[in-house]
């Protein structure tokens, strides 16, 4: 059994070579026994334990482990039963009493008859960077950010046999279980949508002489409906330059789960730096070095993504106070114009009078724009609580208008299916309409065509507002929902932004497709698992 283990190790990690000598990380080996097998020079000087002397005692001789969760441990033993190797942070109380906070891997080791023979661990300490308090509070964070963000699916090709290996997501993502799709590149090119074939094809077929493609296309899924994704591919290559190997994924981008994303792509990272060590380096020291740089790049944008968190939240308050703080004296305001007109009324025709009215209505149009402001101010910075109940979509749309002046240089088409009801809250999709069509006219100055349409295709209904206008320009479309964010001279940066929070409060998704002078279309949908 334990020349079993070693031939393992060995084979699998270079021990032969001394390589894992350089890493400075530790790294150990137990048998099923919890024996150690093997550690390598990082390890004996953290725990200050003879590397020799070591071999053949109890694991308990380095550390004792404490976990951060009562169902922490049972997680790990589970993860290792399930998935054959488990990644996470806890402490280890060394012989004499030392804590250390250790971010570790672990993975089952197998001899070659697929029988497990130990345990692997590549173990780093952390504790000069965290203590475990804050760690504790990091990974709560970490825990929500998951819960968030979306997952990946990874495949990989093989150029030869144009055959893709499915390693992980395909039912996360498609709804697909691994019986139910074809492993042919050919079958995942049909299940694209037709005009995104040129683009996405690029991904499976490679043409051009590159080594990484990243394009967007949307992609059909089990129920029915088409989602977006981000398709990404590495392209592997020997050393005469031929490809021997893609390496790719698909991300769903239609979904608000990022965070959950980088750490499924972390985790990958991390494995896929293991297997790369394997098969194609003897260079141990550069994948390394590699790895520190990805870490190192990750962190820096977990923080950079919390940060942009805690500035919502400030900007979400100040909006709210400054909403109420505005909103008393413009009532006040609003009295007075009115009864200001009222008083006019009875007034004698003249010069004057009408001067006066002119005036009185010049305040009124710029008053309801402050009430705009005040509206949009207090939507984003409440708790949105729609009231839902089932409506006449051709009916709540014909109303939006009754309130919308469209110029006479728009032509306005409305298609709309008879009919067409559904449950949500009317007064959050009036608002939406006014807000997206508002911003229609105003990107069409010198006239143009604006288009309304809902529908209902396999229980999703999807509502769009396309105009004809001079578009969004590439640079502006990442930051389009960001509040406080606003290319006109006159506004706040809130309207799409509460635009979203509106939409999203309803269970539902908004996106857009643009380009610069031709025009602006925005998708508003509403699916049976996200309908309220």
């Amino acid at each position: 059994m334990v020349s079993d283990f070693l031939e393992a190790v060995e084979e699998a990690f270079l021990i032969k070579t001394g390589a894992l000598d350089q890493i400075t990380d530790a790294i150990i080996t137990v048998d099923n026994e919890d024996r150690l097998i093997y550690l390598n020079k990082a390890a004996a000087e953290q725990y200050a334990i003879d590397k020799n002397k070591a071999l053949g005692l109890k694991l308990k001789v380095l550390y004792r482990q404490l976990w951060f969760t009562p169902d922490a441990e049972q997680e790990a033993a589970l993860s290792l039963k399930e998935k054959g190797y488990y990644q996470g942070t806890n402490v280890h109380v060394r012989p004499k009493g030392q804590k250390a906070v250790i971010e570790s891997v672990v993975t089952v080791l197998k001899d070659k008859s697929g029988n497990k023979v130990g345990l692997m661990s590549i173990m780093r300490d952390i504790t000069d960077r965290v203590n475990v308090a804050d760690w504790l509070v990091e990974s709560n964070q970490r825990l929500n950010y998951a819960i968030e963000a979306s997952g990946m699916m990874i495949y990989e090709i093989d150029p030869k046999t144009n055959k893709i290996n499915i390693i992980r997501g395909l039912e996360e993502l498609l709804g697909y279980s691994p019986e139910e799709v074809q492993y042919s590149v050919g079958w995942w090119i049909n299940q694209i949508l037709p005009e995104d074939v040129p683009k996405a094809k690029e991904q499976f077929y490679p043409t051009k002489n590159v080594n990484n493609i990243v394009n967007e296309y949307h992609i059909h899924h089990k129920k029915g409906n088409y989602i977006v994704v981000r398709g990404i591919a590495k392209i592997i290559k020997d050393t005469t330059g031929k490809r021997v190997r893609i390496i790719g994924g698909m991300q769903n981008i239609t979904q608000y789960k990022e965070m959950q994303a980088k750490l499924e792509e972390y985790a990958k990272n991390l494995e896929g730096l293991v297997e790369e060590k394997t098969k194609q380096l003897t260079n141990a020291q550069v994948k390394l070095e590699e790895y520190a740089k990805n870490l190192e790049k990750l962190v820096e944008e977990r923080t950079m993504q919390l940060q942009h968190k805690e500035r919502l939240a400030t900007i979400g308050q100040i909006a709210g106070m400054v909403g109420h703080d505005i909103r008393n004296p413009l009532h006040a305001i609003v009295n007075e114009l009115y009864f200001a007109k009222q008083t006019m009324t009875q007034v004698p025709e003249n010069k004057n009078k009408q001067d006066t009215l002119e005036s009185i209505s010049i305040i009124q149009e710029q008053v309801d724009y402050i009430s705009k402001i005040v509206t949009d101010l207090q939507d984003y910075a409440k708790t949105l609580k729609p009231e839902i109940k089932e409506v006449d979509l051709p009916e709540l749309i014909a109303s939006s208008f009754s309130i919308i002046k469209v110029p006479e240089n728009i032509v306005l088409t409305v298609n709309i299916e008879d009919h067409l009801k559904m449950r949500t809250d009317p007064t959050f999709i009036r608002r939406t309409l006014t807000n997206l069509v508002n911003n229609a006219i105003q990107a069409m100055p010198k006239g143009g065509k604006l288009t309304i349409t809902a529908s209902q295709k396999e229980n999703q209904t999807t509502i769009t507002v396309e105009d004809t206008g001079k578009g969004i320009p590439e640079e502006i479309k990442p930051k389009l929902f960001t509040p406080l964010f606003t290319t006109k001279s006159k506004g706040q940066g809130f309207g799409l932004a509460v635009t979203k929070r509106l939409i999203e409060a309803l269970g539902g998704t908004i996106s857009f497709e643009s380009e610069a002078g031709k025009g602006t279309i925005f998708f508003i949908k509403f699916s049976p698992k996200t309908k309220r």
